[in-house]
C-alpha cells in the first residue's frame, strides 16, 4: 500500500478518462494484450509507455471482479533513501506493479491508448499470467532499470517472447538503418535542449547501428513490431496480434509540445555565444589585454558542463556513457584556466593549460569529423568559440 501511495503521489488526481470495461471471457480463459500509450508532453513521456494487460478470473478481487490488471514496469519509489543520487549514478531500481483499470488513465492528459490483443494458446497465456503474478510480488518486483535494454517496453517484449518461444519472428525494419541516437533524436525533435543534453552525456555506443529488436526500447516501436510479428502455429505462420483496439482516443503523435522556436534552440544560443566570444577576442587583441571577467564566466560554465560529462562518463553505470569523447573537450580542466587567468604572475601556467585545452578541443572535433561519435549540431559553434578563446588566452 505504501508503494501504491508513492505511485499515486507522482500523478495529479483529478477526473480521468475511464478505460472501457473488460470484455467478457469464459471462466478459464486468459486474455493478454500489449498496451501502448502515445507520447506525452513531459520529457519522460516523449517515447510513450508500454504495459501488459492480463484478464483472468483467477485474478479477481472484490474491487476488481473481472480480474483485469495492467502490469506496469515503469513505477519507481522516489521515497527510497538516496533516490536521486542513485538515479545520477545509474542505479535506479524500478518496480513491476499490477494496476487496476480505474487507475490506468489517471492524469493521461489526452494521450492515445491502444490495445493489441495477442494470439496466445491457453498454455502460453497461463504461463505469462503466472509469471507476471510472480513478478509483481513484493519480493520479486524490483529490477535495475536500463534505459536501452531493460525498461517498461523491453520487459513486456521479453515476457511475450518467453511465452511464445523461438517461433516468434519480427519484420525486417522499423526505422531502417538507425542508431540509438537517431531514434532518440526522432522522438525529441520538438525538444532540442533535451537532445542537446543527451548528446553531451551519451557517448560513442549510441552511434552503432541497432537491429529491429534493439529498437524496441521505445514503446511506440515495440507496438509497431508487434503489429507485424508472426509466430508458428501448427506449422503455419500467423500474426501475433489478432485484434487491435483503441481504449482511449487521442492524436497518433501524442500530446508532445509544438516545436521549439529556432531562436530559442541550442543552435541559436550557441551562435550567440560564438558571436559574443569572437567580439571579446577581437576587443582583447586590439587592447592586448584579456577581459578577465568574461574568461572567468566562460571557463567556469565550461567547467560545470565538463564536470557533469565526466561524472556520468566515469562514475555512473548508465548505458552508453563510455567511451564519451566529449570528455576531451568538456572537462574540469576549464576550472584551472578560469583561476589562472585571474593573475598575471600565472601567465606561463595559463598558457600551458590554454594550449592543452586547444589541442583537446581540436582532437574532439577530429573525432566528430571521423564520425567516431556524432555530435549535436550546436556543439560546433560552441567548440569554435572555445578554440577562439583559448588561442586568445595563449597569445595574450
Amino acid at each position: 500500500m505504501g508503494l501504491i501511495a508513492a505511485f499515486l503521489s507522482t500523478i495529479t488526481m483529478h477526473a480521468a478518462p475511464q478505460v472501457p470495461p473488460a470484455p467478457e471471457i469464459a471462466g478459464d480463459s486468459i486474455r493478454v494484450s500489449l498496451i501502448t500509450f502515445a507520447p506525452g508532453a513531459d520529457t519522460y513521456e516523449l517515447f510513450g509507455h508500454s504495459e501488459l494487460r492480463v484478464i483472468s478470473r483467477d485474478l479477481a478481487t472484490p474491487s476488481n471482479p473481472c480480474g483485469d490488471w495492467f502490469i506496469n514496469y515503469g513505477v519507481f519509489d522516489f521515497t527510497t533513501p538516496g533516490f536521486f543520487w542513485r538515479f545520477a549514478r545509474g542505479e535506479s531500481d524500478y518496480l513491476c506493479m499490477a494496476v487496476p483499470p480505474h487507475l490506468v488513465a489517471v492524469d493521461n492528459e489526452g494521450r492515445k491508448m491502444t490495445e493489441q490483443v495477442l494470439d496466445l494458446s491457453h498454455d502460453e497465456a497461463r504461463a505469462l499470467r503466472d509469471y507476471v503474478v510472480w513478478n509483481s510480488q513484493p519480493e520479486n518486483r524490483e529490477y535495475r532499470y536500463r534505459y536501452f535494454s531493460d525498461n517498461c517496453a523491453t520487459r513486456p517484449r521479453d515476457i511475450i517472447e518467453r511465452a511464445v518461444g523461438d517461433s516468434l519472428r519480427y519484420g525486417d525494419s522499423l526505422m531502417g538503418q538507425v542508431t540509438f541516437r537517431d531514434v532518440m533524436s526522432h522522438y525529441t525533435a520538438n525538444y532540442p535542449w533535451e537532445q542537446f543534453g543527451i548528446d553531451m552525456i551519451l557517448g560513442a555506443p549510441c552511434d552503432t547501428i541497432i537491429n529491429v529488436r534493439q529498437q524496441m526500447f521505445v514503446p511506440m516501436l515495440l507496438a509497431q513490431a508487434m503489429a507485424t510479428a508472426t509466430r508458428d502455429s501448427n506449422g503455419k505462420q500467423t500474426t501475433l496480434v489478432n485484434e487491435t483496439n483503441v481504449l482511449l482516443d487521442g492524436p497518433e503523435e501524442g500530446t508532445v509540445l509544438p516545436p521549439t522556436p529556432w531562436y530559442l534552440s541550442p543552435m541559436a544560443a550557441m551562435l550567440v555565444v560564438l558571436v559574443i566570444t569572437l567580439a571579446m577576442c577581437w576587443r582583447d587583441w586590439r587592447r592586448r589585454r584579456l577581459t578577465r571577467w568574461f574568461d572567468t564566466l566562460f571557463y567556469v560554465a565550461l567547467a560545470v558542463m565538463g564536470g557533469v560529462v565526466c561524472f556520468v562518463a566515469f562514475f555512473s553505470s548508465h548505458e552508453a556513457t563510455w567511451p564519451n569523447y566529449n570528455v576531451l573537450w568538456l572537462n574540469p580542466l576549464w576550472l584551472a584556466l578560469a583561476i589562472l587567468v585571474r593573475r598575471d604572475k600565472w601567465s606561463r601556467a595559463r598558457r600551458y593549460v590554454a594550449l592543452a585545452l586547444t589541442a583537446l578541443t581540436l582532437t574532439t572535433m577530429a573525432v566528430w569529423l571521423a564520425r567516431l561519435q556524432v555530435p549535436n549540431a550546436a556543439f560546433w559553434p560552441l567548440a569554435v568559440a572555445t578554440l577562439a578563446r583559448t588561442i586568445t588566452t595563449y597569445k595574450l
